[in-house]
């Protein structure tokens, strides 16, 4: 799994090794980045002419709903690869490990790449 990686959204292309585009058409109801919905894993894709797909791998450190947040290289079960297509600041995640006597958790920074 990435230690650093963009988030996938709602609209972003999924490629397959066909040669053939899909789209992100599910994503989280309530998380959302410039106005757009977090796909999870789980989530659905558009797979013209075959059909729908979902998107079978997510971030374990990202939890979005219940459900590991998708990222910019994901898979989906037809053999497809999330592409980040459109042009937007790099939103990314990483994981940071926080402790707590006997206890351990892995929090999650979301941050954007943007000029100050």
């Amino acid at each position: 799994m990435p230690q650093d990686q963009t988030y996938a959204l709602v609209g972003d292309q999924v490629l397959y090794p066909d040669g053939t585009t899909g789209i992100i058409i599910e994503g989280s109801p309530d998380v959302m980045i410039e106005n757009k919905p977090v796909a999870r894993q789980g989530d659905r894709v558009l797979h013209p002419g075959y059909g729908d797909d979902s998107i079978i791998e997510g971030c374990e450190y990202a939890i979005i709903n219940g459900k590991p947040a998708a990222f910019q290289g994901a898979r989906t079960a037809q053999g497809g690869t999330i592409a980040m297509t459109p042009p937007r600041k790099a939103y990314a995640f990483k994981q940071s490990n926080y402790q707590l006597p006997n206890y351990q958790f892995p929090l999650i920074d979301v941050y954007a790449n943007s000029e100050k």
